[in-house]
């Protein structure tokens, strides 16, 4: 039901508009598979030492 009204009040915008709407838990994702790459990064470094 939310998708559907979601879609409704999208129809006017242009793509770049979509694009900036962003949710907390899309961001809080985002940032949760950055801390976990950049550790895997320094992990892998100290371990090729």
């Amino acid at each position: 039901m939310i998708e559907k009204i979601q879609h409704v009040s999208d129809i006017g915008k242009s793509t770049r508009d979509k694009q900036k709407d962003i949710f907390v838990s899309e961001v809080w994702h985002i940032w949760d598979i950055l801390i976990e790459r950049y550790s895997v990064i320094n992990t892998t470094q100290i371990l090729v030492k």
